[in-house]
């Protein structure tokens, strides 16, 4: 037989207008999927999937789920009351702060000289509390599908190491502040009713999560980022925190990047903001922000930065909505502003950071309470030096896991579960120095 002549060819143009700009072969999928959508009638309907579920030997899992999605809520909302009312205890002895400190839980992030026992009962009640959202009510009933769902998700989240989305329109819990019984857990060299025994139940501690939910991120044009020198901004109130020496060291790492913008003003956002492509990799907020109500009674978030200029959902939109053909808006985003996630709010655009994932951000990283400002600024400063490393193994999800545990086990400190990621589990830093292949 003859031999095979070469053929030449030549890829003149791209048939596919841009499609292979997805980024599925730069990321690693989740291990499993749970849904929560509301279900005519008042209900629920769970829905798991994913490649932890099919190794269980079934496709996916469904069940509907007798409670209102008003009511897990409720629920939720009592749970980040819960944790405010930790964050802000005043133990007292004989009518006075014990040891003459006010709020210790609020104003140390070290809390291993606190009393044992007292601090032991308080992470008790969070963990009572987290395990009856998930199981005492989005999951409770008697129905053998519901009872098949629990078991299933029950022993999935007694494992260790997975990468869990929770996707629902409908509910915007603080998943990470879950928990499961001691008795869920496989078997242990920590005594459960320790306080390492307790840090193990909690959903955050044992698993990296993210929230999704009929917002998602746009297609990026850089495949989770180009391989460049990181573009990262500082956006803030200059006199909040300045007596915290992390939070200059925060503010050092990000301008000793080469590509670094500094915003203090309403005006510098919206000027920003209104440029077509905005070219950043990691947006940080420090200022304070919070829930108001507007003229119609509609809870929004607002962030204020040093002229105290409220800047809301409706001044990101506004600006953002002009750019939606041929604009780009893709940073990972960091609100360290207080409580910038509300677990009895729909996951709707009414909430800024939800906005901003429509608008193409890779992911939005937030708190579920009003943060102590010294513990925000330690976990901001663990964060954004990791991810700016840029390692293969620095994905936000990663990082945001890794940080909340090592407090946990290394000052007693459960605040960090109180952190929630909206998308963005493997956005990461790509580096120039970092090996292509």
């Amino acid at each position: 037989m003859g031999g095979v002549a070469a053929v030449h060819t030549e890829v003149i143009q791209d048939p596919s207008d841009g499609f292979t700009r997805y980024p599925w072969s730069d990321t690693t999928d989740y291990d499993v999927c749970v849904s929560f959508e509301p279900w005519p009638g008042g209900g629920i309907r769970g829905h798991m999937y994913g490649p932890a579920v099919r190794q269980l030997g079934v496709g996916e899992i469904k069940a509907i789920l007798r409670v209102s999605p008003g009511r897990v809520r409720v629920k939720a909302g009592s749970l980040v009351d819960a944790w405010k009312a930790f964050v802000s205890d005043q133990p007292v002895v004989d009518g006075r702060p014990r040891g003459g400190r006010r709020t210790p839980y609020a104003t140390n992030i070290d809390l291993t000289a606190e009393p044992a026992e007292e601090l032991l009962g308080r992470i008790r009640e969070l963990a009572r509390l987290g395990w009856n959202v998930l199981f005492g009510t989005l999951l409770a009933g008697e129905e053998a599908s519901v009872g098949f769902f629990r078991e299933n998700l029950t022993g999935m989240l007694a494992r260790e190491g997975l990468r869990i989305r929770f996707d629902s329109s409908a509910l915007f819990l603080p998943w990470p502040m879950l928990c499961l019984r001691a008795d869920d857990l496989p078997p242990s060299e920590l005594p459960r009713t320790t306080l390492p025994g307790i840090f193990e139940r909690f959903l955050g501690y044992r698993h990296r999560i993210e929230h999704t939910g009929d917002i998602y991120p746009a297609v990026p044009g850089r495949p989770n980022g180009d391989v460049r020198e990181p573009v990262v901004s500082l956006n803030h109130d200059t006199g909040v925190g300045r007596e915290i020496d992390a939070v200059g060291r925060v503010m050092a790492a990000l301008r000793a990047q080469p590509r670094f913008t500094e915003r203090t003003t309403h005006g510098d956002l919206i000027r920003d903001l209104d440029e077509a492509v905005f070219d950043e990799d990691l947006m940080y907020f420090w200022c304070h922000g919070g829930y108001e109500r507007n003229g119609s009674g509609t809870p929004r978030f607002v962030i204020r930065l040093s002229d105290g200029r409220d800047f809301e959902v409706e001044d990101f939109t506004s600006v953002r909505n002009q750019q939606v053909k041929g604009g780009s808006f893709e940073p990972f985003v960091l609100l360290n502003a207080c409580r910038s996630l509300d677990a009895e709010a729909d996951a709707d655009g009414a909430v800024l950071g939800h906005a901003m994932i429509e608008h193409g951000a890779r992911g939005v990283l937030g708190s579920h309470i009003d943060m102590p400002r010294v513990f925000a600024a330690e976990f901001a400063l663990e964060f954004v030096t990791r991810y700016l490393r840029g390692d293969v193994f620095d994905t936000a999800g990663r990082i945001i896991h890794g940080v909340a545990r090592e407090f946990a086990e290394r000052y007693h400190n459960p605040l960090g579960f109180a952190y929630g990621l909206h998308s963005g589990m493997e956005a990461r830093i790509r580096r120039p120095c970092e090996d292509p292949g």
